[in-house]
């Protein structure tokens, strides 16, 4: 299973709902099961990039980022 971002189900499936979509990430075929709103990577001025997000427990890796959703607006 894999959440994507929003502006990667909108250029992979322009034209559908990409719940339920699968996609290939290297030999594995992974199911999108949610999209997530918008995150900035590195900058609060960047244009939003396709993103994808897979459970800890499906791929760990010691340099893991953690995103938190805040109240503040920016």
């Amino acid at each position: 299973m894999v959440v994507i971002n929003e502006t990667m189900a909108r250029r992979y499936w322009p034209d559908g709902d990409a719940m339920g979509q699968r996609l290939k990430l290297g030999k594995d075929w992974l199911e999108v099961v949610a999209i997530a709103g918008e995150v900035k990577q590195r900058r609060l001025n960047e244009l939003p990039q396709p993103f994808l997000y897979l459970p800890l427990l499906q791929d760990y890796r010691s340099n893991m980022i953690l995103v938190a959703r805040t109240a503040l607006e920016m």
